[in-house]
Order: structure tokens, then C-alpha cells, then sequence
């Protein structure tokens, strides 16, 4: 009998645990319902200022845009103007500047011809000491292939065909890229 006091005393117990957590889980239900609705009622007030933010920002882009093209066709018949004005100021004002820049140009190109000339004479210089010695060398060879040419005759007693005279000219090297046989003239 005792136990089942005693067994009964912690059921209670147990039940009054019970409904007080059942009343605090009561109260954070509601409050965590509470929450939800300030939440979502937030979410949707801050979206629709987000989406009206846009919606005035759009607008002010467009506003920008027709005056800034006012502004760039306003900017563009300026120019235009100024391009005109300037065409038909340039009467005697533009020709006496032309003028002036004419002569300063002729000044310029005179100098630099004067410059030019000392480098071009030595340049020409040079082009004719290379030419002259070309043509000395040229000389040389060909009177040196007729000196050969010659000893060749006094020592075999024979006339050189003009083949043999060819092939006398013509260096080693030269003999192979020709393929000239010269055995045939000896």
C-alpha cells in the first residue's frame, strides 16, 4: 500500500510537470507564431520598398537618359555651329596664317636640306668607293684570266679554244656547281 501511495504521489507529481510544461510550450508556440507573422509582415514590407526603390531608380536612369541626349544634341549643333563660323572666318585672317605657316615650313625644309646634304655627300662617298673598287677588282681578274690565258698558250703551243678560256676563268668551286670538264682541254 505504501508503494502504490508512493506511486501515486509520483504520478501527480509527474502530471503537474506535465501541465506546466504544457503551458510553456503553449507560450512558445504563440510566441514563435508571434515571430513568424512580425517575420513574413517584414519580409513583405522590405520587398515591396525594395521593388519600389527599383521601380524610382528606372525611372530616374530614363529621365537621364532624355537629358543627356538633349544635352549631346544640343552639344553636337554647337559644334557644328562653330565649324560653320570658322568656315567663313577663314577669309583673309585664315590666308595670311597660311601663309605664315607656308613660309616657316620652306624655312624648315631648307634647313633640314642643308643638314642632309654633308650626310649625303658621304653617303655617296662610300656608294662610289665600293663601285670603284668593284670595277678595279673586276679588271684585275680579267686581265689576270688573260695573263693565264696566255702562259697557257706559250706552254702548249696551242690555241685555247674559247671553252678552255672560259673554264680558266672560273675557280674551283665554280668548275663543280657548272659541272665544267676541264680534262677534255688539257
Amino acid at each position: 500500500m505504501k508503494e502504490i501511495k508512493m506511486l501515486k504521489k509520483r504520478i501527480s507529481k509527474h502530471k503537474r510537470k506535465h501541465k506546466s510544461f504544457r503551458k510553456k510550450i503553449r507560450k512558445i508556440t504563440k510566441a514563435k507564431k508571434k515571430a513568424d507573422v512580425k517575420f513574413g509582415k517584414c519580409e513583405k514590407d522590405k520587398a515591396t520598398k525594395l521593388r519600389n526603390a527599383r521601380h524610382k531608380y528606372n525611372t530616374s536612369i530614363e529621365k537621364l537618359k532624355d537629358t543627356m541626349q538633349t544635352t549631346l544634341t544640343q552639344s553636337e549643333l554647337a559644334k557644328r555651329a562653330l565649324q560653320l563660323c570658322e568656315q567663313k572666318e577663314r577669309g583673309a585672317s585664315g590666308r595670311a596664317a597660311m601663309r605664315v605657316a607656308r613660309r616657316e615650313n620652306r624655312a624648315v625644309r631648307r634647313a633640314k636640306r642643308k643638314m642632309g646634304e654633308k650626310k649625303h655627300e658621304k653617303e655617296l662617298e662610300k656608294q662610289l668607293k665600293v663601285k670603284l673598287e668593284a670595277k678595279v677588282t673586276k679588271k684585275l681578274k680579267a686581265k689576270e684570266a688573260k695573263d693565264v690565258a696566255k702562259k697557257v698558250e706559250k706552254l702548249t703551243n696551242k690555241k685555247v679554244s674559247p671553252k678552255c678560256k672560259a673554264c680558266l676563268k672560273l675557280n674551283e668551286a665554280e668548275q663543280k656547281m657548272v659541272g665544267a670538264d676541264c680534262k677534255a682541254c688539257t
